[in-house]
């Protein structure tokens, strides 16, 4: 449950415009192993991705968001170095073809949560469920500003569940610094994927 400081979140506009800055931090991998952390990557880029077109909002890129994984600052360290008045963390348990992601708003003055919900679906699913969540996300924004937000848009990529899944892996290995064989195993993974979806290029 959401805990309240009994005051509202303080909203930061982005300099010069009236857009919010907002940053999703790389959501837990709830997984008896590391294996399935690049699903969880792949949940948060997405919702980095739709947030942004959200025209009230400016997220922080992935880049600058990723590099506090696993941070030991508490949250309200981590939106000032971000410049953000807001930050979303979560957690993604996949279990065969279920999945749960549990999504935070954290005030970034005060550091305490003031939103929180978990989302239940399926593999089947995942594009409704993503847009579910970015939509569920955009109003708790919106509620704690006390502002209507324009929905944001769904991105639905391919049919194929074994498609999207190599595109995640291959994205989560060409977002890191290259190593030996890192780049073309990315590729591979990634024409993989186009193999056994070609509208997914």
């Amino acid at each position: 449950s959401a805990r309240s400081t009994g005051r509202q979140p303080v909203a930061a506009p982005a300099p010069g415009t009236d857009r919010t800055r907002i940053a999703v931090l790389p959501f837990r991998s709830v997984a008896a192993h590391d294996t399935q952390n690049y699903f969880a990557d792949g949940i948060v880029e997405e919702l980095i991705t739709t947030l942004g077109q959200v025209p009230q909002l400016l997220v922080a890129g992935r880049t600058s968001s990723f590099h506090f994984r696993d941070s030991p600052l508490a949250p309200q360290d981590i939106a000032k170095a971000l410049r953000v008045s807001h930050l979303i963390e979560g957690s993604v348990q996949r279990q065969g073809e279920r999945l749960r992601i549990h999504i935070h708003l954290i005030d970034g003055a005060t550091g305490f949560e003031s939103w929180a919900q978990r989302y239940d679906g399926s593999l089947d699913g995942i594009f409704a469920l993503q847009a579910t969540v970015a939509q569920a996300v955009t109003n708790a924004i919106g509620d704690a500003l006390g502002i209507t937000m324009a929905p944001p848009p769904e991105r639905g990529m391919t049919d194929s569940k074994q498609a999207y899944d190599l595109f995640l892996q291959g994205r989560s290995l060409s977002a890191r610094v290259f190593g030996d064989g890192v780049l073309g195993t990315a590729v591979d993974l990634l024409e993989q994927a186009v193999a056994l979806d070609p509208q997914f290029a």
